[in-house]
Order: structure tokens, then sequence, then C-alpha cells
């Protein structure tokens, strides 16, 4: 897997719509499969990017903000994480 790009560096400044463009070029000149965002942050955004496209969008929670505290939660965000990069990229 390598990473293509970002949409944004900071959630509180907006893309250009010529950084949105030129990051929908490079997902079709690169044939990307997957976009991932965080549940934290809005996703309005990837759907504009991808809309159109056969790019598919999946979501990655690094924080686990879903996961119950336990001994067992490490395990499970680890799971959560592979699950969701599998759906993703390995769908058809």
């Amino acid at each position: 897997m390598k990473a293509v790009g970002s949409i944004t560096l900071s959630p509180e400044i907006l893309p250009s719509a010529k950084r949105l463009q030129a990051l929908r070029t490079r997902l079709n000149q690169l044939q990307v499969r997957c976009i991932f965002s965080e549940p934290q942050f809005e996703s309005a955004l990837v759907k504009t990017l991808i809309e159109g496209t056969s790019v598919r969008q999946g979501t990655l929670d690094p924080l686990g903000v879903k996961l119950a505290a336990g001994k067992e939660a490490y395990f499970e965000l680890l799971h959560q994480l592979a699950q969701s990069l599998n759906e993703c990229l390995l769908s058809q």
C-alpha cells in the first residue's frame, strides 16, 4: 500500500477546488483503489473527491473511538484496522 496524498493537513482549513481537482487527477492517473478517512473528520470531501470514479471509500479508526476499554481493546483495534483495510482494498 502506498499513500498518494491527503485531502487536507488540517481539518480547520478546507482544500481549494484546485487542490481537489489535482487529487482527483492523481487518483485516476495512479489507479487508486481506495481512499481512507477517519471517523472524527467530515467525509463529505471524500465523497465529492471520488464521485464518478471507481475509487472506494474506507474508514480507519486509529483512535478506537467506538471500542470499549479493556485488556483486549488494543487487539480489537488492530483487528478493526486490518478488517477495514481488507474490506476496502480487496473488495471487487
